[in-house]
């Protein structure tokens, strides 16, 4: 391939960029539209999280009373004292304020296995690891808008079906169905609300995201702490919340960035006027005569005045374009310092998110052996959504000061430290007011490695092998983070050990990274 070509190409694109954030300043930079788009994005994104986000609620296990056959008084029990026991009579003590009305009463899983009831988080999990391979790849070649409504309406339509469910099967297909909706409606629907922005707001949207997902659980919490013990109001805020956002996306134009980098100019040309007329701003039309100009200049200088090679400078692009990602797979495992990175990025990348999910499911499980502790599960939860929001912002502030490799280090051995407390004490944990203290650092650590993950990966390859690296980072850590909801229902201390030690090791591990630039 010509260099000349090779570099005319590259040229291009930062004439891209730059003329992409000229256009956003001229339609009204930040203004009217995209605030509205954060609010309808991210309301779409986190109506998702009512059901999907409350999955370990939904299957946590009650309390229960028991009643001997011929006897009048009813005595706490367990529910292995009364499965497969037709002698002994019992019901959900709903006196007390763990027990819940959720899945368990209307799926009738009081005496369903823990690998049956773990499934129910695993079927998630098992969907977004398939739509994470499909769905995001479908925006590169339809545009983001419309993947982000199919994952939205996809949801929405599982939403409707959830309150009159009375199968266990029923609900593991609707769960994946909204595992598969995730990639859509979150993952695809972040890059889209990013590609909305000005290049100087783009870093707030990841900000404006996991804030409102972290505010989001803690109102979560305290909805069934002190509101109600009945899931089925979620749901139905959810199915508002879904079609309303899914009314409004159809007043949202494609990304323009997308448009621009597709060559699809007209269509281009009319997301800016769309953006620039809610934003109260008149603007020019001149994306199609700019660009029109620039890639006829660049045929101009490359091709030669003949008409019939018009497109050979895309095929070039394209050759060149599948040319790298070859030769950026090749040297990711053949260069022995970047193989090196991939493989501890890809055991802290899986350790990050198995850890994240991990501790929620964990909480589940142990509902039932709280009773004499001074900290129920809802109190525990809420200071693990508390950790989370303060270690988002405790995140932005460690990555400036300190290099992101300490920052990933820090994080682990405090998430390692924080989680010990838990496979050290064993079962006098449960009883212990401590609990507390562990579930704090826990989920602190492990929220601020789950972030920093995203962050150093920019430190530890080039932006050819970038992008690579950071697939197949997310698509094994996807795959590994299935596991999370049924390793939290073994017996204790064997959830929490298993979450310690791959920390300590991720930890260790992260001693051994070799960023660029030292």
């Amino acid at each position: 391939m010509p260099t000349e070509a090779i570099e005319e190409i590259e040229r291009k694109r930062a004439q891209l960029k730059a003329f992409e954030d000229d256009e956003f300043r001229k339609a009204g930079g930040f203004g009217r539209f995209q605030i509205s788009a954060n609010l309808i994005i991210i309301f779409g994104i986190l109506s998702g999280s009512q059901v999907l986000y409350n999955l370990w609620y939904f299957q946590m296990r009650p309390l229960y009373e028991c009643q001997n056959a011929g006897e009048s008084k009813f005595y706490q029990c367990k529910r292995e004292e009364f499965c497969g026991n037709q002698n002994i009579n019992w019901r959900v003590d709903y006196t007390k304020e763990e027990s819940l009305n959720n899945w368990v009463q209307q799926l009738d899983l009081h005496c369903i296995g823990d690998n049956e009831l773990g499934f129910i988080g695993s079927s998630f999990f098992i969907g977004a690891f398939i739509g994470s391979i499909i769905i995001p790849r479908l925006a590169d070649i339809y545009g983001r808008k419309k993947p982000y409504m199919f994952g939205l309406i996809l949801y929405a339509l599982t939403s409707l079906i959830y309150p009159f469910s009375t199968s266990l099967y029923l609900n593991y297909f609707l769960i994946f169905l909204g595992g598969i909706s995730e990639a859509g409606r979150y993952y695809v629907g972040f890059v889209y609300l990013q590609e909305l922005m000005p290049t100087t707001h783009q870093t707030y949207v990841g900000i404006n995201i996991f804030m409102a997902h972290g505010f989001a659980k803690l109102c979560y919490d305290l909805y069934f702490y002190q509101i109600t013990k009945n899931w089925v109001y979620l749901n139905y805020s959810a199915i508002v919340m879904a079609f309303t956002c899914i009314i409004c996306m159809q007043f949202m134009p494609e990304s323009p960035r997308y448009l621009l980098s597709s060559n699809q100019k007209e269509e281009a040309e009319k997301s800016f006027e769309t953006i620039a007329k809610f934003n109260r701003v008149s603007r020019q039309r001149r994306v199609v005569d700019l660009l029109g100009y620039n890639m006829h200049d660049q045929k101009q200088r490359l091709l030669g005045d003949d008409e019939k090679d018009k497109d050979v400078l895309l095929q070039q692009e394209k050759k060149i374009g599948d040319v790298k990602k070859v030769e950026s797979v090749k040297k990711l495992f053949q260069e022995t310092s970047y193989l090196v990175n991939l493989l501890i990025m890809i055991f802290s990348w899986s350790t990050a998110s198995f850890g994240f999910y991990l501790i929620p499911y964990f909480l589940s499980s142990i509902n039932t052996q709280l009773q004499s502790n001074s900290y129920n599960v809802f109190e525990l939860a809420i200071a693990s959504s508390i950790s989370e929001i303060f270690a988002n912002i405790f995140c932005y502030f460690i990555t400036t000061i300190f290099p992101n490799k300490k920052s990933l280090i820090f994080s682990y051995l405090l998430a390692f430290f924080g989680s010990a407390g838990f496979w050290i004490a064993k079962d006098t944990v449960l009883r212990s007011s401590n609990i507390l203290y562990y579930v704090l650092f826990s989920k602190f650590g492990v929220t601020v490695a789950f972030n920093v993950t995203y962050v150093i990966m920019g430190e530890l390859f080039p932006t050819l092998l970038k992008a690579t690296a950071f697939g197949i980072c997310n698509v094994i850590a996807r795959f590994i983070t299935i596991l999370s909801p049924i390793i939290a229902l073994l017996e204790q201390p064997y959830p929490m050990l298993i979450f310690s030690l791959s920390c300590l090791i991720a930890g260790l591990f992260g001693i051994l990274l070799k960023p660029l630039y030292h």
